[in-house]
């Protein structure tokens, strides 16, 4: 393959995204390899993606078979090279840690068993528990583990680059590990209590050289932790959870230097990568749960940085905000890099995924930004005797079975792909609102400390999660800033922002929001005061900035306004004077406005719901909106120069029939609205608007297209809608055409033909203008009653797990 033309599948600029589907060579006969990768590449796909288990070459201690010596499904070089001749890139995924419900993850036996040292412990000093037998948590730097891990990745590392692209081979990109997150686990005191991590007398451990590191003295650690160490070698990482929320620096930091210890091991391997000649981009990914010690801003630092989507469950507005929010955070935190998700869920190991919940999947996360999309699992396999986690077959619903053999998901992979070929154009995302995030709040998710009231950090968490849930709900769309990361310079682009807020915030970012609407830009803050800077101590600057001179909690209640009044789960009301007031509670302020250099802040004290939303928006002067609809049906919008796009979502389970309007690629300012249109159940669908065809014009496409052609003697566009649902097409012409084949109107006064068809009725539509048009349509059934079955299961057992935990 010509290095120039497998240079494109992962050149992911503006307007190219990259398609890949994971195929498990190990888990496959090798006479089906070719046939499986010929299947991937028929379903439009660019490249194939998959793990190289260490435990599965490594035939002895220091010993690797990849050419199939022992047995023949161990020919990584041939997979690599049938991948070649059929024009595919290769994602190699090497580890050393690879989960993919494989035993230990990958890491040989012999390593697990012959080192228990490596092993990362709990606050308790016991080995942390783990989830199953794919998932050990070991101390990424200890240095056994490192040199074992590094011989693998040097003898692994040495046959890629052999094979990448650049030297005319197949690989395009090397994963390093998979979802480093010490196992999945979360709690900050499940990991890492390893002896050599937290030192003791031996010596100085990786935490007390990273407090030396980031303190410099121990007076400022001891002026930061309220404490009086007299060295670092004697300060011990907290072990359980602390009352007083001035000891939370503590933990933050705990938090914090196993986030640091994760990239560093990621920079480790990458440096052994690089040192055997692998030249391509390198990349990790994140679990599903982005929570430390996973994080975005730190990994990607040392490697380019992905995310994982895994709902599981039925598209419901929940699975729907996690989606998006994980979009968000990936592009906030890892700036001017194209977005990927190189583990889409389209299946699951050992159950069946609903075919809808992966069309669902595909065209949220692609309307909101994402540009690469790897397939988890394409093709299901069989596990090897002794060496899968979750019994013989692996991925049995996959686009492709056990056996190779298409499922009902194939073409919906395939329906994806065809949409994302025919729209190359470079588009963005519209949001009316930017949200500012802040990443130790995320920390702050994981402790159970009060703020100085009956309320705890954790609550207000979950109250920052609901809030991106009740944008969406209400009809917006937001995007994520990262207050630490983005400059004022760029902040001040921004004509808006929403800051969700506790009682503390860093003082940096204080001062860079304070710039912020002294240059002239508009704060919403809610709905505590950050009156704290990251030490706990008193924030002078926001006191004078907003005037508050105390703020009180109190427990959910109704907040009012003139006519509008409604419930919010928290309520804070400020003694402030000298501002306007706009909210009240039982007569005391809990929202108000301060003009401030050259900009405004809004400080409002509540949540509120979706339903009062915009009311509360349009009251403090936020009224821009590009699309929405009159039934909660969820829209989001893309555009470019010339042409839009329009996600159409129904959650719900009965049919919609609404206004629907959106806004003009060609002019955001002037609206387009499709008046009574019936939006199937359970249903999601990208229009296409602003298509130049040369002398005319599509004003408005309500089915999603899956081909463009166009040539001299005609245009032909394919597309598809949910059978049986209405479809409309608007468009402008220079003069009234002579033949349409469908129930059509024309407008002579805007030079417009609206032509109206049902899905699975018509197949064919021709209109003969000054340019012969052909419309093929084909009618899709993606919620059979099998899948609706299916959906309430996952629904019921949604419900029954969620009781069960709360």
């Amino acid at each position: 393959m010509e290095t120039s033309s497998l240079s494109k599948i992962f050149d992911v600029n503006e307007g190219k995204v990259l398609l890949s589907g994971e195929i498990h060579y190990f888990r496959v006969p090798k006479k089906e390899w070719r046939k499986r990768l010929s299947k991937l590449k028929k379903a439009h796909l660019d490249a194939v993606s998959t793990y190289i288990p260490w435990n599965w070459h490594e035939v002895s201690p220091g010993v690797f078979d990849f050419q199939g010596e022992t047995v023949e499904e161990r020919d990584l070089e041939t997979f690599l090279e049938y991948a070649r001749e059929e024009e595919l890139g290769v994602l190699a995924k090497p580890g050393p840690y690879i989960c993919a419900e494989w035993k230990w993850g990958g890491i040989p036996e012999r390593v697990i068993r012959g080192y228990p040292e490596i092993l990362a412990r709990n606050s308790r000093g016991k080995p942390t528990f783990w989830f199953s037998k794919k998932a050990p948590v070991i101390t990424y730097l200890h240095p056994i583990y490192l040199s074992q891990a590094k011989e693998w990745i040097e003898n692994v590392g040495s046959l890629l680059a052999r094979h990448q692209y650049t030297e005319g081979g197949s690989v395009v990109l090397v994963q390093i590990d998979n979802e480093a997150s010490y196992g999945f686990h979360f709690q900050p005191f499940d990991t890492d209590y390893n002896d050599i991590v937290i030192g003791g007398e031996k010596g100085e451990g990786l935490y007390q050289r990273w407090l030396r590191e980031k303190y410099k003295s121990i007076e400022e650690l001891n002026r930061r932790y309220r404490s009086v160490f007299d060295s670092f070698l004697v300060v011990e990482p907290p072990r359980k959870m602390v009352k007083d929320k001035h000891a939370l620096p503590w933990i933050f930091d705990w938090m914090e230097f196993k986030e640091d210890m994760v990239a560093s091991f990621l920079g480790e391997i990458a440096d052994v990568l690089r040192s055997k000649g692998v030249n391509v981009p390198l990349y990790t990914n994140e679990p599903y749960t982005i929570l430390p010690p996973a994080s975005i801003s730190k990994k990607s630092k040392v490697v380019y940085d992905t995310i994982d989507l895994y709902p599981q469950l039925i598209p419901d507005l929940e699975s729907f905000t996690e989606i998006i929010k994980n979009v968000e955070r990936l592009k906030a935190e890892q700036i001017n890099c194209a977005p990927l998700t190189l583990e889409l869920q389209a299946g699951w190991f050992d159950s069946s995924v609903p075919d809808n919940m992966v069309h669902f999947l595909e065209r949220v996360a692609y309307i909101h930004g994402l540009k690469g999309f790897n397939f988890y699992m394409f093709s299901g396999g069989v596990n090897p005797q002794n060496y899968g986690t979750t019994g013989r077959i692996y991925y049995h619903d996959a686009p492709l079975d056990e056996k190779g053999e298409e499922t009902s998901k194939y073409p919906v992979v395939k329906r994806f792909a065809d949409f994302v070929d025919s729209s190359k154009k470079a588009t963005s995302k519209l949001a009316e609102l930017s949200l500012g995030y802040y990443h130790p709040y995320t920390y702050a998710r994981l402790v159970n400390v009060k703020s100085g009231t009956f309320l705890d950090y954790r609550t207000l968490s979950t109250l920052m999660d609901k809030f991106a849930g009740i944008i969406l709900e209400a009809g917006f769309n937001f995007e994520l800033l990262d207050l630490r990361q983005l400059p004022i310079q760029k902040l001040v682009q921004n004509r808006a922002l929403i800051a969700f807020s506790f009682d503390f915030m860093e003082r940096s970012i204080v001062e860079k929001l304070e710039g912020y609407v002294r240059r002239g830009g508009f704060l919403v803050i809610l709905p505590c005061v950050p009156e704290l800077d990251e030490n706990f101590e008193s924030l002078e600057l926001t006191k004078n900035l907003l005037r508050v001179k105390k703020q009180e909690i109190y427990k959910q209640s109704y907040v009012q306004c003139g006519g509008l009044k409604f419930k919010s789960p928290i309520i804070v009301t400020f003694d402030v004077e000298n501002v306007e007031p706009l909210f009240l509670f039982e007569g005391k302020i809990c929202g108000f406005r301060i003009d401030y250099g050259k900009g405004s802040v809004v400080q409002l004290g509540f949540l509120p719901d979706a339903k009062s939303l915009p009311s509360v928006l349009e009251k403090v002067g936020l009224t821009a909106r590009y699309c929405f609809s009159s039934d909660k049906v969820l829209l989001c919008e893309r555009a470019g120069s010339d042409i839009g796009y329009l996600l159409v979502c129904n959650l719900d389970w009965r049919d919609k029939k609404c206004d629907i309007t959106f806004s003009s690629p060609h002019n955001l300012n002037q609206k387009i609205s499709v008046k009574d249109y019936l939006v199937p159940r359970r249903s999601a669908i990208i229009w296409t608007s602003g298509l130049n065809l040369g002398n005319s014009k599509i004003n408005y496409l309500t089915s999603e297209i899956s081909k463009f052609e166009k040539n001299e003697s005609y245009i032909e566009i394919e597309c598809w809608g949910y059978r049986n649902s209405p479809g409309l097409i608007s468009l402008t012409l220079p003069k009234k055409p002579k033949v349409v084949s469908a129930p059509s109107t024309w407008d002579e006064e805007h030079k417009e033909l609206l032509v109206n068809y049902i899905h699975g009725r018509e197949n064919e539509i021709k209109i003969n203008a000054s340019e012969k048009i052909i419309i093929k349509i084909e009618g899709v059934e993606l919620l059979s009653e099998a899948t609706k079955f299916t959906q309430l299961k996952y629904l019921l057992r949604r419900k029954i797990v969620k009781r069960f935990f709360t």
